[in-house]
């Protein structure tokens, strides 16, 4: 079959051109690591907010978590919780985006962490390989 050899083979680049799928590529297959990093990073960021709902609704737990970490604490852990699900969203779709923001957060969390005193190695172990797990994944992200 050297002479007769197919033609036809479709090409996954975005914009080109396939009709049947609107012009666009088709999405990058989640590998598994993804599949159980995300899982395990959605399942953390509800527990940050089940944490944000506890020191609202208990007396006394705003002004607990005022008094040891300031006035800015809860603002500033929802914002990250928020940043955190949109970037495990992203991450989840297999967008390069997903993976940048979620190292961003991580440094930053990192710097927050030196800054303040509050630094725990174990925490940074799920962060780490979500990030090992990104960077091997992300050529084949969008």
């Amino acid at each position: 079959m050297h002479g007769d050899e197919r033609t036809d083979s479709v090409s996954t680049e975005p914009g080109d051109g396939i009709t049947s799928l609107g012009g666009k590529a088709p999405r990058a297959a989640r590998s598994v690591a993804v599949t159980v990093l995300c899982t395990i990073g959605f399942t953390l960021v509800g527990v940050m907010v089940i944490g944000l709902l506890m020191v609202l609704l208990v007396p006394g737990g705003r002004a607990q978590a005022v008094a040891r970490y300031g006035d800015a604490y809860l603002p500033v852990m929802a914002v990250t919780a928020i940043l955190n699900g949109l970037a495990l969203v992203g991450y989840w779709t297999m967008k390069r985006w997903g993976v940048i923001l979620f190292a961003v957060l991580v440094v930053l969390n990192v710097i927050v962490s030196l800054v303040t005193g509050e630094v725990n190695s174990v925490e940074f172990v799920f962060p780490a390989a979500a990030i090992y797990v990104g960077v091997t994944h992300y050529r084949a992200m969008t």
